[in-house]
């Protein structure tokens, strides 16, 4: 009895500890890079207290750059070129007196990370319909599959593979698949029992094996109820002084695939400038821009009477607006090794304008494909040291608009001490993936089923 006894005591004292839940290494843990400012949000579930009580984290042994929010759970700080390869330390967890330590592995690495440059938007509106930007909805106890178009994150040389999450890192629930060689996820959606359910989804380009590159994040809003706008978003050009007309949207907005009327609407709240009148019944905007309006973004948000939402975007843009949003910068290129490019859709103000590239002195080399908006070429082998200047071309109509920016292209046999450093950082970088390889099965676990 006595040995009884002490046997549940100790059972009861040991559920009581904090305890490591969910390590590190398994929440695919964005990739530090050097000389860069690095952001990682700790999952909630990664230590669990015996008892519920609040968790105090600290650092044990970590490299000096690294440091960590323990209200947030948050590991911040700027790692050094001196850093590169794999950091090796601890988190450590306190309830009361009594801690709990993780092994934890972060490599930093000294190349650039992958850059999302396809539409997000566009790929999920492919696979039904949209109740805002990123937001899918689905129907109960149906079968789907998204499909991301391989080009999501740009250059694929430098993707090693792809992982999906939830938005809090935490694995995919059972019912939601992701086959990372055709960037598909698929499925049964659940059973709802009453109302909606919305779950959020990390989707991440890995250039270094169990880390994160680049990530965007995606919702499925699992409904009976569908209330979508479509298109979910339009590009509207205006004149300034000149009166405009918006809408009316009403005839865009669809419940389960048919037209919706006033009465099927609850609320409609509209996000515009002042110059905007808005109609509540048919979601009509009216007005005139000022003479100093150049860009604007209109968003409507309308609730039905089951209480889904669903939002519509306008982005007003003046004639005479820059078809620029953003500007590319100096490139560089080696000579002997395959260059790959791709503009960011974020580089132009607008989906339909045409973008041409003048290669200059690298046409020899260099070319430029327009359906992927992507520059590509290979310079060859005896190419010397030198700076092409690009110059490209925006167009919409009687419009447009250039800009410039320079290649840079290293010769072969040049040292540089750049160059080292980023033929060490693979090394280490390797180095790194032999040891996650050697403690997966100690401190890791899947994403993937």
């Amino acid at each position: 009895m006595r040995g009884l006894l002490l046997t549940v005591l100790f059972h009861a004292l040991v559920s009581a500890l904090p305890q490591v839940a969910f390590p590190f290494n398994s929440q695919v843990p964005t990739l530090a890079r050097a000389s860069e400012a690095y952001v990682f949000q700790l999952a909630p579930t990664t230590f669990v207290s015996g008892d519920g009580s609040a968790l105090v984290y600290t650092l044990a042994n970590a490299p000096a750059w690294l440091n960590l929010e323990s209200t947030t759970r948050t590991l911040y700080g700027t790692p050094g070129q001196g850093n590169t390869g794999p950091n090796v330390f601890k988190i450590v967890a306190t309830d009361k007196d009594v801690s709990v330590d993780m092994s934890c592995t972060l490599v930093v690495a000294s190349n650039s990370a992958p850059v999302l440059t396809g539409n997000v938007s566009a790929d999920l509106a492919r696979s039904g319909p949209l109740s805002g930007p990123t937001t899918l909805i689905l129907q109960p106890s149906t079968a789907f599959a998204i499909t991301f178009s391989s080009d999501l994150f740009g250059d694929l040389g430098t993707i090693q593979t792809y992982y999906a999450t939830m938005a809090n890192r935490t694995p995919l629930p059972s019912w939601l698949k992701f086959d990372s060689s055709s960037l598909t996820f698929w499925g049964m959606s659940p059973v709802l029992i009453t109302g909606s359910q919305t779950y959020g989804i990390d989707f991440i380009a890995s250039d270094v094996a169990g880390f994160a590159g680049a990530t965007t994040s995606f919702s499925l809003l699992i409904s009976s109820n569908q209330l979508a706008f479509s298109p979910q978003t339009e590009n509207t050009t205006i004149t300034p002084g000149t009166a405009i007309t918006l809408g009316p949207f009403l005839d865009q907005l669809r419940i389960n695939g048919q037209q919706a009327t006033a009465s099927q609407l609850q609320k409609a709240v509209v996000e515009a400038p002042d110059w905007l009148t808005f109609q509540n019944n048919s979601l009509e905007l009216t007005g005139t821009p000022p003479q100093e309006f150049e860009s604007q973004s209109v968003s409507i948000t309308v609730t039905d009477t089951f209480g889904d939402t669903a939002v519509k975007n306008i982005v007003l843009r003046t004639a005479n607006a820059s078809l620029f949003d953003d500007e590319v910068t100096n490139l560089t290129a080696t000579a002997g090794i395959a260059f790959s490019y791709t503009f960011s859709p974020s580089l132009l103000s607008q989906n339909n304008i045409n973008l041409s590239v003048d290669a200059g002195s690298a046409s020899s080399w260099l070319q430029y494909d327009a359906s992927k908006r992507q520059l590509q070429g290979f310079p060859p082998t005896t190419a010397k040291a030198s700076a092409n200047i690009i110059t490209l071309t925006a167009s919409s109509g009687s419009q447009s608009e250039t800009q410039t920016f320079y290649i840079n292209l290293k010769a072969a046999n040049a040292f540089c001490p750049t160059a080292t450093k980023n033929l060490w950082s693979q090394k280490e970088i390797m180095m790194k993936r032999n040891m996650l390889d050697h403690l997966s099965s100690t401190h890791q676990m899947s994403l993937l089923n």
